[in-house]
């Protein structure tokens, strides 16, 4: 059998490898944010039961407009950006 080299170890690897492997060796912390997220509901809910009407619906609506804010400037605004930048498409291109 043959035995690895201290070269093999330094080898690069592409962008796209080292990227797939992040997301599925870091997969594994989302059950430690669920986890802290079902911890911070409780609070959250008895907070939103105890609040009025306005003061409900102010909260809903202002978080609703800044994920739409934020849904389209980082949908479009930073694809449109990098194409003035290097004039590759966006669809060409991984997001991040």
């Amino acid at each position: 059998m043959p035995q690895a080299s201290p070269e093999d170890s330094r080898l690069e690897a592409a962008p796209g490898v080292k990227a797939e492997a992040f997301f599925h060796l870091t997969a594994n912390f989302n059950y430690i944010l669920m986890s802290i997220l079902s911890i911070l509901m409780f609070p959250s809910m008895v907070i939103r039961r105890n609040m009025g009407w306005y003061e409900m619906m102010l909260i809903d609506i202002s978080a609703v407009l800044c994920g739409h804010v934020l849904g389209l400037q980082l949908l479009h605004d930073l694809p449109a950006r990098r194409f003035i930048a290097t004039g590759v498409p966006a669809s060409s291109t991984c997001l991040f």
